[in-house]
């Protein structure tokens, strides 16, 4: 990728367009000037129009030359043709001149050879860096959106309880204990999966407060498709006649101890209400 491409007429080269160039790459600017970017051998159209694909923006020397002569007028035509930014050069014309050859570029502001190829270079040196940093903005700005779909929303997922109770299967039961049943603070709960492959869980959620917690260790899974695990149902002290919403998931994940964590692929059974004893 260059930051210009300097499209001149042959006449321009050694006056302007050359000690341009060379005051360019002084001030760490990737230029695209044929001197610098052909070599015997080379296939100059393809050559042109990788430069001309592959630059920021374009350099373009006007001149009575440059008007004349067909190959710049292409040049030009290619970078308008891409959407380049086109940066004008004026060398040895007025603004009536320019006028009078193209309204299109009369009508862009424009930096004279007048006032020497370091104060030409200096203008264009402002706008390539300015683009550079738009193009560094975007990159960050792409990159920090991938990796918020790639890290935080697994993450916000993983650590949000799911609001979504409908068993993800049929056969996915508890059917111990059952609906409103008077429990102690320790109770086992059994049931039926379609899931005997995947690691269950039991969870347990106070309707007063909302407050839920995977119960370890995992619940046991036989080939005949049933589950039991135990669940701790408020405290020994605390919970009596509350009520608690038990349920059990299926996930390829194996958790460890702490509170509620549930897996992005997690299954839910169909929940049970039950009142703690008091």
């Amino acid at each position: 990728m260059w930051d210009v491409f300097i499209s001149h007429a042959l006449e321009d080269r050694d006056a302007v367009a050359l000690p341009l160039a060379e005051e360019l790459r002084r001030r760490k600017m990737r230029v695209w000037f044929d001197r610098f970017a052909l070599a015997v051998g080379d296939p100059l159209a393809e050559k042109i129009e990788e430069g001309l694909k592959k630059s920021r923006c374009g350099v373009v020397v006007l001149s009575h030359a440059f008007f004349a002569k067909e190959w710049p007028r292409r040049e030009l035509d290619g970078l308008l043709s891409r959407g380049k930014r086109i940066l004008p050069v004026w060398h040895g014309l007025t603004g009536k001149d320019v006028k009078n050859y193209s309204l299109v570029l009369a009508n862009r502001v424009a930096v004279s050879t007048d006032g020497g190829i370091e104060a030409v270079a200096a203008e264009i040196e402002k706008v390539v860096r300015a683009r550079r940093r738009l193009f560094w903005a975007k990159i960050l700005a792409i990159t920090l959106f991938f990796l918020l779909l790639a890290f935080v929303a697994p993450l916000v997922q993983r650590l949000t309880l799911r609001t979504d109770r409908v068993a993800d299967a049929p056969g996915f039961v508890i059917t111990t204990p059952r609906e409103s049943q008077e429990v102690d603070p320790g109770v086992e709960v059994r049931g039926r999966t379609p899931y005997p492959a995947l690691h269950h869980y039991v969870v347990v959620t106070s309707i007063a407060t909302g407050g839920a917690w995977v119960q370890l260790p995992a619940a046991t899974v036989s080939s005949a498709h049933t589950f039991s695990g135990p669940a701790q149902v408020g405290t020994a002290t605390t919970g009596g006649s509350q009520k608690f919403r038990i349920e059990v998931f299926a996930t390829r994940e194996r958790l460890g101890p702490g509170r509620l964590t549930i897996p992005g692929d997690a299954r839910f059974s169909q929940p049970v209400t039950v009142v703690r004893k008091p």
